[in-house]
């Protein structure tokens, strides 16, 4: 059984649509202040992610942050992906 909020978005849609222009909110845990690129004290590299569609089309490890940056915000415009702007 669903409850009353599933089903008021199943008909009438999400009251607060996607947009990709409005600022988000930095997650506590990111400590490198760019969605998508963080550092992995295992292999001491950065790392740069990115999903679109549910699959993971980046993950690449970078020995410099700028480049972990850049390879990003590259897949971000190959993708078409709007880099989202973080609030702090």
């Amino acid at each position: 059984m669903t409850n009353l909020k599933t089903l008021v978005r199943m008909k009438f849609g999400s009251p607060t649509p996607y947009d990709p222009e409005k600022p988000i909110r930095m997650n506590s845990r990111n400590v490198s202040g760019v969605t998508g690129v963080s550092w992995d004290a295992v292999a001491n590299r950065w790392f740069a992610r990115l999903m679109v569609g549910g699959k993971l089309v980046l993950n690449k490890a970078f020995a410099t942050f700028g480049d972990a940056v850049a390879a990003r915000r590259a897949a971000e415009a190959s993708y078409h992906v709007a880099p989202r702007k973080p609030r702090h």
